[in-house]
């Protein structure tokens, strides 16, 4: 168990000692998750300032890894998905975020970060978002290249390599 507390804020994070498997997480009184099937939690993560508390949790179901996201609102658990979790948890720290389209043929370079080389006058351009940005979708003009449809999926960087007007 690892806590930390930044500007009021309580940050504790759980993963089970080597064989153990966690089918439950319990917060109070309240389960805010109980394991269904194959599901085990690998790791619970939590933030905490006065009555408001959100968790993550990493879920492994079956040699598949995915997140769950949970808010307490009163004494009731409400799992919400990433941006729920997002819009709740990034106030907490005193941040903001921001969630869009990174379009390949003219990128917002407010959102995202550019790695720019040319060898053999191949053009290779490497876009991250940046810290404060989350991209929920990759087009190339009017092409849709990629879309965020799971909450596990996140969107980590694209490269795109072209010589000439190709």
């Amino acid at each position: 168990m690892d806590i930390k507390d930044s500007n009021g804020v309580v940050f504790s994070e759980i993963t089970p000692k080597d064989g153990v498997l966690i089918t439950s997480v319990v917060y109070g009184e309240t389960p805010p998750f109980t394991a269904v099937g194959e599901e085990k939690c690998q790791l619970v993560g939590s933030y905490t300032t006065g009555n408001e508390v959100v968790l993550y949790l990493e879920i492994n179901d079956n040699g598949v890894e995915k997140f769950k996201y949970f808010e307490k609102v009163g004494e009731t658990w409400n799992e919400v998905d990433e941006k729920g979790f997002d819009d709740k948890f990034i106030p907490l720290m005193g941040g903001s975020v921001t969630y869009g389209t990174l379009d390949l043929a003219s990128p917002d370079e407010s959102k995202v970060d550019i790695l720019r080389a040319s060898r053999n006058e191949v053009e290779k351009k490497e876009y991250y978002p940046k810290d404060t940005s989350k991209i929920t979708t990759v087009m190339d003009g009017n092409k849709e290249l990629w879309k965020k449809d799971e909450d596990y999926q996140k969107f980590l960087s694209a490269t795109l390599s072209s010589k000439g007007k190709s």
